[in-house]
């Protein structure tokens, strides 16, 4: 307990799944990371953060098609878990600050958690069910142009409301 366990496929396991890609792939990842240059990636994560605080969007907005462009190779999972790692202290500092300040409805934060992370291993499960390409090519920009339409939908209504 406590250590990884490797799936069939050679890759971690994670609810019964294992990563499609073979495990030295992940520090091969990390080597390919530093060649793209930790300021385009610093860049990534601060803009990220930002916007995260600014407007409420996921940092993954940002980090996900971040790292796509900036790393071509990458297999789109392993740019999911990045991004779904470091909402952790974004996160958390985000909402301590918001907590010292009393903005934090911290019934709403309860009722939603649990709900959020049975959705989280629902989406591994459907994530890890289909080829990476499908994330990167199909999924993923379908995504973000619905989030575009709806942005556009809720400022005209905002703006015929006066």
């Amino acid at each position: 307990r406590g250590r990884a366990a490797w799936g069939p496929s050679g890759g971690p396991c994670l609810a019964g799944r294992g990563l499609r890609d073979p495990p030295h792939r992940i520090p091969q990842h990390d080597d390919r990371l530093r060649e793209v240059g930790r300021h385009l990636l610093d860049m990534v994560g601060a803009l990220a953060g930002l916007l995260s605080v600014l407007v409420g969007i996921g940092g993954g907005i940002v980090v996900v098609p971040g790292m796509a462009l900036l790393i071509a190779d990458i297999d789109f999972r392993v740019i999911q878990v990045v991004s779904l790692a470091m909402i952790i202290p974004t996160s958390l500092s985000g909402a301590y600050v918001h907590a010292r300040r009393g903005n934090v409805l911290w019934r709403s934060v309860v009722a939603l958690s649990l709900p959020g992370c049975v959705g989280v291993l629902a989406g591994v499960a459907l994530a890890h069910s289909m080829p990476s390409s499908w994330l990167k090519e199909i999924v993923f920009p379908v995504f973000l142009c619905l989030m575009v339409i709806r942005l556009g939908w809720m400022s005209r209504r905002q703006a015929e409301r006066g």
